[in-house]
């Protein structure tokens, strides 16, 4: 017998229906949990059509299948809704907090590479040798 909308029969045969994973969605007859997509997620459990994947927020990512939003870690930002993956700060620029939508400038006198999480004051060394501080105009 097919199983029902929410719910899912993995192997062949099997006589039980397993209910339908959160981050995904089962639609009756289904053998397996489809997941969200990037950019969504659900934290339901017994889903039954996709409308239960819900719009990552921004500040926030979603693989396939995520169950919760993932919050931007530092040095990283997403200014977008129903994204996939975050974006890494810029050199010249930091972001210190989870979840942000924008990085922060770097202040004349800090160093700050790409995906930066804090404003360093020590100068790097360049590759010429000689040592050198991000300043913004």
């Amino acid at each position: 017998t097919p199983c029902a909308a929410g719910s899912f029969q993995p192997s062949t045969g099997a006589k039980e229906c397993e209910t339908c994973t959160a981050g995904g969605y089962c639609e009756g007859g289904a053998a397996s949990v489809t997941l969200c997509p990037e950019g969504f997620f659900s934290a339901a459990e017994g889903a039954k059509t996709n409308a239960t994947c819900d719009v990552c927020p921004e500040g926030h990512a979603c693989p396939p299948g995520a169950v919760l939003p993932n919050a931007c870690s530092p040095g990283s930002v997403q200014p977008d809704a129903g994204q996939g993956t975050c974006r890494g700060c810029d050199a010249g620029s930091y972001q210190d907090e989870p979840g942000r939508l924008a990085c922060k400038p770097c202040d004349v006198g800090f160093f700050c590479p790409r995906g930066s999480s804090v404003r360093s004051s020590t100068c790097m060394p360049s590759a010429s040798g000689k040592a050198f501080c991000h300043s913004t105009p």
